[in-house]
């Protein structure tokens, strides 16, 4: 038993040794300055950039597919709260120089997913 309690300790350690965050993953935005802010929602974020849309950290091939995880999450909301109307916002990163036909049609995903209600990621400044 002592053996397998080393075995566990030695992995433990090599993996948080290794371990490295994603690039996709960022944790400052370049998103606009506003002076009237409010908290942050706990709802799905999606970051529109240069290189892609990401639904909460992960990357989105489509708008297809956003609407497809965008259903997803309201399901798994509905089976976790039954009882609590689920939350149709979601909270947009958008970078500036992302075009604004593609922020449109990632508006039009976030709706189609049933996230018709959207807040803007912005500073407080």
């Amino acid at each position: 038993m002592t053996s397998m309690i080393d075995v566990f300790v030695v992995l433990t350690v090599f993996l948080l040794i290794t371990f490295s965050t994603s690039s996709e993953c960022r944790t400052s935005h370049d998103v606009p300055v506003a002076r009237s802010v409010e908290e942050l929602v706990d709802a799905p974020m999606i970051d529109v950039r240069g290189d892609g849309t990401f639904l909460d950290g992960m990357k989105m091939r489509s708008n297809d597919e956003l609407v497809s995880a965008l259903k997803r999450k309201r399901e798994i909301a509905k089976q976790l709260e039954p009882n609590k109307p689920p939350n149709d916002h979601v909270i947009l990163a958008i970078d500036p120089d992302v075009p604004s036909g593609v922020v449109k049609a990632t508006v039009k995903a976030a709706a189609d997913g049933g996230f018709p209600s959207l807040d803007f990621m912005v500073q407080k400044g």
